[in-house]
């Protein structure tokens, strides 16, 4: 019986072996997918990195925290296992390098998630008031002054991918600025327009600059940069259609408000062009300077002509009806 249970035990210790190489094998084979996915996903990511991180010190956090985290696990699992083969003696210290670089690695990794994240900790705005010239027709027609070199995405090949089981489309990427040609300034069309009432006869326009950065003099600074002009012609307001600021300054979840004030008897139509500038735009430090109602916007619809009475405004097309 001895024998026997010592060839049952053989059998099971191989048994064992051949389930633990196997579930190494699958670990190893884990790390490497993950490092081909991160890498084909990164090939794409990558002109967005200039949006978020700074050269120099962040791109090094991001490079070292990819490769410790990814790809020193798997040269530690290829190790063992060509000692393991080679009969080798055990060196506890190998596997001590291996642990403190792969927490190095995860330690930048954490201190290059913080530095992004703080550049979202305060956000500034600026506000600026222009008072309109009357237009002749007591009509105000708003359209929009197209961007007249050309542009593109920051990531272009990405309009549609998947990291796990969420898709980004469009919708993730619309938020995102562009490049203009000479790939020196980034063009933003985070806008929103919204329409109110004229506290007297005359027509008025009040913009709103936002901008998030680190500290409250960094968010200060970026809004300073902003390149955002309307112009008037007589009874046309051209709003443009981007507003640029400099590549350096990244992403930092900048927007622009365009409030025009309509006097009450005017007219006013805005171009289905703008159509878009409706999406209403959250700000926590709007809601913190103008309350609840900063939100609050007379309701209107691209293409159409109204008239502003008393508060509210009336399609012509219906008056002529």
């Amino acid at each position: 019986e001895g024998p026997q249970r010592s060839g049952c035990l053989t059998l099971l210790i191989g048994l064992l072996k051949v389930t633990f190489f196997g579930i190494v094998g699958l670990v190893a084979a884990s790390f490497m997918i993950s490092l081909f996915a991160l890498i084909f996903t990164g090939t794409k990511l990558i002109p967005l990195q200039s949006l978020f991180l700074n050269a120099g010190m962040e791109q090094t956090l991001l490079w070292v925290s990819i490769i410790l985290t990814l790809l020193i696990p798997f040269v530690g699992v290829v190790v063992w296992l060509v000692r393991r083969v080679m009969k080798a003696k055990s060196r506890p210290v190998i596997g001590f390098m291996i642990a403190a670089l792969w927490f190095v690695g995860i330690v930048a990794g954490l201190t290059l998630g913080y530095r992004v994240t703080r550049k979202f900790s305060v956000e500034s705005l600026q506000e600026t008031s222009i008072e309109l010239t009357a237009p002749s027709n007591n009509k105000l027609y708003v359209d929009m002054a197209r961007y007249a070199d050309d542009y593109f995405s920051v990531n272009p090949g990405t309009n549609m991918f998947a990291i796990g089981r969420h898709r980004f489309g469009d919708d993730e990427f619309n938020s995102l600025p562009f490049y203009n040609v000479e790939e020196d300034s980034l063009l933003f069309n985070s806008i929103e327009l919204k329409i109110k009432t004229s506290n007297d006869t005359l027509f008025h326009v009040k913009t709103i600059y936002s901008s998030f950065d680190r500290n409250y003099s960094g968010a200060k600074a970026n809004l300073k940069e902003f390149d955002f002009t309307l112009q008037q012609s007589d009874s046309v307001l051209w709003i443009p259609q981007f507003f640029k600021t400099p590549k350096e300054q990244g992403y930092r979840k900048q927007f622009v408000v365009v409030e025009i004030y309509v006097p009450s008897g005017s007219k006013l139509e805005v171009s289905q062009e703008l159509e878009r500038y409706q999406h209403p735009i959250s700000s926590d430090a709007m809601q913190r300077r103008y309350g609840r109602g900063y939100r609050n916007s007379l309701e209107w619809n691209s293409g159409e002509e109204y008239l502003l009475e008393g508060e509210d405004l009336t399609e012509t097309s219906s008056l002529s009806s």
